[in-house]
């Protein structure tokens, strides 16, 4: 049997109030190939392609970019980038990246793999639901390295020539601070409380859910989602289906620890902070 926290309802074998799935919390998983449109930057002869995994929970990406057959550089640098039409991301090449961002995978995206020095050129293009998109608006967003001059250059740094795109994830990074209607929350605050004051922290959604907090008891968590310092989610997770309310299994969305590992993880609920709704 799951463990039923204190707001289970024993009569009507449900949890009180019905829980929220919300749908900015889907997990999105999106694989692409990136084919060579531009030549002479195979490493061996081959057409360059590249594989983009991108992989959404609510407003968290991550995002790996997978090269093959491309040439290494002795100057200049690759630069990919990734856009839905609104918002037009940079990803590092071959290393992954994590972020938050309004880009919906849901939607088609595109991107486009540049070589970037005195001309930014075009390497290779993918694109997810056939999105076609300005090649030419794109590439304008990628500054052109000036002309050496005569006198030798200084030293180029590391950091210089590695992925920044921090500087552009600064001002979403952190869930914002507006007011959070909490209602529901504060009515079954006292309860919820106890049983994070009786029972083993959990910590398993670091990496996933980073502003969540859990505690465990007999297979079952309990858990608190933030944003800013208000509680927006309750969160109840059992590692299969079946030790959920019957009722409620098929509103239950597995949730990894880890984006780049997909078995290992639990089935959750998601309800309101604000009426305890389900949708």
């Amino acid at each position: 049997m799951p463990f039923k926290f204190p707001f289970f309802d024993e009569k009507s074998h449900s949890f009180y109030p019905s829980f929220l799935y919300n749908d900015s919390m889907i997990y999105l998983e999106r694989t692409i190939t990136l084919s060579e449109i531009g030549s002479g930057f195979s490493s061996d002869g081959s057409k360059v392609e590249c594989i983009l995994k991108a992989e959404q929970f609510g407003d968290r990406l991550s995002l790996k970019l997978s090269p093959f057959h491309l040439a290494p550089l002795s100057e200049g640098t690759y630069s990919c980038l990734l856009t839905d039409g609104k918002e037009i991301l940079t990803v590092p090449v071959g290393t992954p990246v994590t972020l938050r961002s309004e880009l919906s995978l849901k939607e088609p995206f595109c991107a486009l793999l540049c070589f970037v020095h005195t001309l930014v050129t075009p390497v290779a293009f993918g694109s997810y639901k056939s999105f076609s998109c300005d090649l030419d608006a794109l590439l304008s967003h990628l500054k052109p390295k000036e002309e050496v001059p005569s006198r030798a250059p200084e030293k180029e740094t590391l950091n210089e020539r590695t992925y920044d795109d921090s500087l552009l994830a600064e001002e979403n990074f952190y869930p914002s601070e507006e007011e959070i209607d909490d209602s529901y929350y504060q009515s079954v605050k006292d309860e919820v409380e106890e049983s994070f004051s009786s029972l083993p922290s959990f910590s398993g959604f670091k990496e996933t859910l980073p502003y969540a907090l859990f505690v465990q008891a007999e297979g079952a968590i309990l858990g608190k989602l933030y944003q800013g310092d208000r509680v927006k989610y309750l969160l109840f997770g059992a590692k299969t289906k079946e030790e959920l309310p019957k009722e409620h299994r098929d509103k239950a969305y597995f949730v990894p620890f880890d984006f780049w590992k997909e078995t290992d993880g639990y089935f959750l609920l998601f309800q309101s902070g604000k009426d305890g709704s389900i949708l």
